[in-house]
């Protein structure tokens, strides 16, 4: 007797390309909605004209370098990216809003160490 089954696939993993593929894109979008040109983003970086298209394109590997050099040529905030790129809601008060940060700040008052601003205001 033989019994009929199902080999049941697994769904894909995101790839470290794909993501970084994906990211790339965004970043050419963030980019072209600032209003600045393959040419000019070369010229704010001090690289050749058809650099840049060399990276959007693939033919140079892209890199975290490539990111944020692009990011603050064109004027962006990196966090701002980032968060627009992941759907995070965004902050009104970085230690009021941000958990990473009211962590470090609560880990740094337990070992006896005090933010900068609240240094400031003792004087």
């Amino acid at each position: 007797m033989c019994y009929p089954f199902f080999v049941m696939k697994r769904p894909a993993k995101p790839s470290a390309k794909g993501e970084a593929d994906r990211i790339k894109e965004a970043l050419r979008a963030e980019v072209e909605s600032k209003g600045v040109s393959l040419r000019e983003l070369g010229a704010k970086t001090e690289r050749s004209d058809g650099y840049w298209s060399q990276v959007f394109n693939g033919l140079v590997v892209f890199t975290v370098e490539h990111l944020f050099t692009a990011l603050l040529a064109v004027g962006s905030e990196p966090s701002d990216f980032f968060r627009r790129y992941f759907n995070l809601p965004e902050t009104t008060s970085r230690a009021d809003g941000d958990p990473i940060e009211a962590a470090v700040i609560r880990t740094l008052k337990r070992y006896g160490f005090s933010p900068p601003e609240e240094v400031d205001s003792r004087k």
